[in-house]
């Protein structure tokens, strides 16, 4: 009965460890997964839609329109800038990335928040 027990214990916390988060860690691993994909989430309660061109172009949408901007990965960090008006860019806003699934976490100087991962372009932007 003891080894039935290990052996349940052993699986039980093997299944818990394949569905841990997966600190995507490295460049290659966060273009791996993120390029020509879209993600979504809430920003300050407003809702968005991004799409991460392989190129580096960011296409997006929230409920006040269209926007557009870069992404690029340093340091096994993603980053993102914004286009404002004018011709004039936000600075580089740069986050780690865990994965679980379909489920991404940034976190960014011990702040967590949450978006959701799509394949390709569902949204057309």
């Amino acid at each position: 009965m003891r080894i039935l027990t290990i052996a349940c214990v052993l699986s039980v916390s093997g299944a818990a460890a394949a569905a841990a988060p997966r600190a995507l860690s490295t460049d290659d691993q966060l273009r791996e997964v993120l390029a020509g994909n879209t993600i979504s989430g809430k920003s300050d309660t407003k809702s968005y839609v991004e799409y991460l061109s392989p190129d580096g172009r960011l296409l997006g949408e929230e409920p006040e329109g269209r926007y557009t901007g870069r992404w690029m990965t340093a340091k096994g960090q993603i980053c993102f800038s914004y286009d404002l008006e004018e011709g004039r860019v936000t600075t580089w806003d740069c986050a780690q990335v865990e994965i679980e699934g379909n489920q991404l976490t940034w976190i960014d100087q011990g702040e967590r928040s949450h978006a959701t991962l799509a394949a390709g372009n569902p949204n057309r932007l």
